[in-house]
């Protein structure tokens, strides 16, 4: 799987480019010879870009996007095995889910992306898209600062079973 673009619906969002290869989202500090420790790199936007990837792949439902920016429509392009897909969501109506304009529920897209990016058409009680996904884009900052930990207070189980 190779993600290609991100894009919304409204103008005050920048639709955001990847590049083949390893992309990098990180914050661009204004004056970099500042050594204040208050002016950082926060409010950039690098949190967001990945929970509206996760968004845009079939995430639970994220009550504050609901709440902060109703209405917004958000679009994921990726390529898998060389077919371009885009799958779009709506922050009002995140029980549904669209892939190539066909609309799903978010189990049923889940299960279609599990086939289609990890070639298994069985889902098990801890191999499932939502499981497998966070191993290669991980969502949330406890995250970050461990190696083995790629979701929230996962159960050992299902860290092996993922990474086997």
């Amino acid at each position: 799987m190779r993600l290609n673009k991100l894009s919304a619906d409204k103008h005050t969002f920048h639709t955001v480019p990847f590049k083949p290869g390893l992309n990098l989202i990180v914050g661009k500090k204004n004056n970099p010879s500042d050594n204040n420790v208050k002016n950082t790199y926060n409010g950039v936007g690098k949190s967001l870009i990945i929970y509206l990837i996760h968004f845009c792949l079939g995430s639970n439902k994220i009550k504050v996007f609901e709440e902060k920016i109703p209405n917004w429509h958000f679009t994921l392009e990726f390529e898998i095995d060389d077919v371009v897909f885009t799958s779009s969501r709506n922050t009002s109506k995140q029980n549904e889910i669209y892939l190539n304009e066909k609309k799903y529920t978010i189990t049923n897209f889940r299960r279609l992306m599990l086939k289609k990016v990890f070639n298994n058409e069985t889902v098990t009680k801890n191999l499932t898209f939502n499981t497998l996904f966070p191993r290669f884009i991980r969502r949330d900052r406890e995250c970050y600062a461990k190696y083995d930990t790629f979701i929230r207070k996962e159960q050992d189980y299902s860290k092996f079973t993922s990474v086997a």
